[in-house]
């Protein structure tokens, strides 16, 4: 039998029941598109970064920036359609590009303070980073949707879509710029890192925390099948089977291992909790078996507990990972 920890079942209790999908399934074009392109993508699309004014902090060098998205084919939100970064270096000089990790945000999270308490001791340690605030999250939230909700199943594939595109897009950008690349982030943000890093042409340094191997494993089998909107997706005992089948099949498409692994796998180093009780070890063993060479690390505690305290295992693994990827040129 499987753990919950705790903590991840008392957060699922205090949360909206209901609250994910309220408008069901949303266009079915959409979804057919966008699960085409997730499952077959293609090269990773160059952005054009327009970046503000540097602001010079007490030990590091802080800009903002702002691209036009490229998932330019209707699918995001007009709000989603300018992207928006936040990029943070160690202080001048280097005597190199210094290595840039771009920490992909965990569902629910909108703006930047979490992932800026992660990575500012980072900064010390030369490692800059580059934060990408989510579509429909933050300042690119659509009008309609309330907090991180999203309302149908089209949107949450979007989004998935526009971030994983965006991710590598940015890192294509910082890579040819001469930084050496890492990708991180929490749960759905750690596997949008992990499919980016698998989706470039690149060594990357990727550290996925308490990521789901797929997308279907969270919202069928983990606790966030309680707060999905079951009676929106279809009614009926026949329907719901129906309804877990086809809603499973479309979130397949995330799924890691229908991709090959990153260029350099052995720069990957694997987290999970090992009661979580949304992902499930289980998840994070199938990306650490796809991905040969890669190291697996098992934290104590929960989903919950793990985004609350596992901040210093998290910056060690980023670490860990920069020191095994391959040296540029």
């Amino acid at each position: 039998m499987r753990k919950r920890h705790w903590v991840d079942r008392l957060y699922v209790k205090l949360s909206q029941e209901g609250s994910f999908f309220q408008d069901g399934w949303g266009e079915d074009a959409t979804i057919e598109r966008v699960v085409g392109l997730l499952r077959r993508p293609p090269a990773p699309p160059r952005v054009e970064l327009r970046w503000g004014p540097e602001t010079r902090r007490r030990g590091w060098i802080e800009r903002e920036g702002t691209f036009l998205s490229p998932v330019d084919d209707g699918t995001l939100p007009e709000e989603s359609r300018v992207g928006r970064v936040q990029l943070l270096l160690p202080p001048r000089p280097h005597p190199r590009p210094p290595p840039i990790c771009m920490h992909l945000a965990a569902t629910g999270e909108h703006g930047y303070a979490r992932r800026r308490q992660l990575c500012l001791p980072l900064l010390a340690r030369g490692v800059g980073a580059l934060l990408l605030e989510n579509p429909l999250y933050g300042q690119r939230k659509p009008r309609h949707q309330e907090g991180s909700n999203v309302r149908t199943v089209a949107e949450l594939v979007t989004m998935g879509r526009a971030v994983v595109e965006e991710a590598r897009g940015l890192a294509l950008w910082l890579h040819e710029r001469g930084h050496p690349v890492g990708l991180s982030g929490y749960s759905m943000g750690g596997q949008m890192a992990a499919l980016a890093a698998a989706l470039l042409p690149f060594p990357t340094a990727v550290v996925p925390a308490s990521a789901p191997c797929t997308a279907s494993q969270a919202f069928l089998e983990g606790l966030l099948s309680r707060v999905t909107c079951w009676p929106a997706l279809g009614s009926g005992a026949l329907a719901q089977e129906q309804v877990r089948e086809r809603l499973g099949a479309v979130l397949d498409a995330t799924c890691l291992t229908l991709q090959p692994p990153p260029p350099s796998p052995e720069s990957a180093v694997v987290l999970v909790a090992r009661d979580d009780g949304y992902i499930f070890a289980e998840g994070a063993r199938r990306i650490h078996e796809h991905w040969p060479g890669s190291e697996l690390r098992l934290l104590p505690g929960g989903h919950v507990s793990g985004y609350i305290a596992g901040i210093p295992p998290l910056r060690a693994a980023i670490l860990d990972a920069f020191a095994r990827l391959p040296k540029q040129g």
